[in-house]
């Protein structure tokens, strides 16, 4: 999630992203940490998921995305993003209710992910970011 991230424009070139900050400066605000697999946060309240499965097809993630570990570092193609997250808090008597980032990993995956996670507690809803959409993806 720390690395140099953008995404190649139609003439070919990088349009770079801005950087996520540095995991001293998340610590010090409390945003997770970088391991990873899945953990609980905050007295148990939320559950952090680790890697997300891609158990599907046609959810194939942002083709024009890139990466590179460091600035002097060549641009390196990055659609599936491994590194998304989700977060889930269960609602009593509902079920869990998953909040998403982007949704880059693809809305069906994040939600088998977490079914098969609490099963056989259901799925109550999800929120988040739910970016493939249009004829890129």
């Amino acid at each position: 999630m720390f690395l140099h991230r953008g995404e190649r424009v139609d003439n070919g070139e990088i349009f770079p992203h801005e950087d996520i900050p540095s995991i001293d400066t998340l610590e010090r605000r409390w945003a997770g940490d970088e391991r990873p697999g899945s953990t609980s946060v905050l007295d148990d309240m939320f559950y952090l998921s680790g890697e997300i499965p891609r158990t599907t097809s046609y959810e194939k993630g942002i083709p024009i995305h890139t990466k590179r570990d460091d600035l002097e570092a060549d641009w390196q193609p990055d659609p599936l993003l491994m590194d998304e997250r989700y977060v889930a808090v269960n609602l009593r008597g509902k079920g869990n209710m998953i909040f998403t980032a982007c949704s880059h990993t693809g809305r069906t995956n994040i939600l088998r992910g977490a079914r098969d996670t609490f099963s056989p507690t259901p799925l109550y809803g999800v929120m988040g970011g739910f970016h493939l959409a249009g004829k890129l993806f």
